[in-house]
C-alpha cells in the first residue's frame, strides 16, 4: 500500500508572496514565470517553488531531471509528481513513484477522446461526457506522469478502465494503480507501482 499525499495549492495564495521568496532559491523559474503573458501562468508557475519549498524543503539547486525529464531530488527520500491546472497547484508525495494531474473540466478538451479513449473508455464517459471525461483523462495523464513518458506514452493503446473499479491495469510488464477525486469543476488523479491510499490536503 503507498500512501500518496496530494498538496493542493490555490495560485490566488501565490499571489501575495513577494519576489524576494523566490529570488534566492527559485531564481530561474522566477525568472521564467516573468515571461508568461498570463498572471495566471505567472502564478501557476511560482505556485510548483511554493509547493517544493514548503512541502519538500528543496531548492531550484535539487531538482534534477530523469532520462525522460521527470523531476526527481537525491535531497529527498520521498518521490514527487506535479500538475497544475485553473486555479490549483498540485503536489504528490509518496515513498513510491507516483504520477498527478489535475485538470479544470474544460469542454474544450472532449474532442480528443475519440483519438486517445479506448473503446470502452468511449462508451463509459458517452452518457455522462461531462463528468466522466476528465475521470479518464487525469488517469491517463498521471499514468504517463509515474514513469515520466508523457505524450509519448500511447494513451490509446491501454484502459484505464479497471482503476475505476479499484483494479490496476498492466502497461508494457508495469502494474500501475490509479485513483481520482473530484472537487468543484477539477479532477485530480493519481498513480503509482503499488495500491494507493489517497490523501489530498489544501494548503
Amino acid at each position: 500500500m503507498s500512501d500518496v499525499k496530494v498538496y493542493l495549492l490555490p495560485i490566488e495564495k501565490v499571489d501575495s508572496i513577494g519576489e524576494e521568496y523566490f529570488s534566492a532559491d527559485f531564481k530561474e523559474r522566477l525568472d521564467r514565470s516573468k515571461r508568461f503573458r498570463s498572471r495566471e501562468d505567472t502564478l501557476r508557475c511560482l505556485g510548483v517553488a511554493v509547493l517544493l519549498k514548503e512541502v519538500l524543503g528543496l531548492k531550484e539547486q535539487d531538482i534534477k531531471l530523469s532520462e525522460h525529464g521527470k523531476p526527481y531530488s537525491d535531497s529527498t527520500f520521498k518521490k514527487f509528481s506535479i500538475s497544475h491546472s485553473g486555479d490549483y497547484v498540485a503536489l504528490a508525495v509518496s515513498e513510491a513513484e507516483v504520477g498527478v494531474d489535475i485538470e479544470k473540466n474544460d469542454v474544450r478538451h472532449f474532442s480528443v477522446a475519440e483519438r486517445v479513449f479506448a473503446p470502452l473508455e468511449q462508451e463509459f464517459i458517452h452518457d455522462d461526457i461531462k463528468n466522466r471525461f476528465f475521470i479518464i483523462w487525469t488517469l491517463k495523464e498521471s499514468a504517463s506522469k509515474l514513469n515520466g513518458l508523457g505524450i509519448s506514452m500511447d494513451y490509446a493503446s491501454f484502459s484505464v478502465m479497471p482503476m475505476i473499479n479499484g483494479k490496476p491495469i498492466a502497461y508494457k510488464g508495469d502494474v500501475i494503480f490509479g485513483k481520482y477525486a473530484t472537487f468543484l469543476d477539477y479532477t485530480l488523479a493519481v498513480c503509482s507501482g503499488e495500491e494507493i491510499n489517497l490523501e489530498i490536503i489544501k494548503m
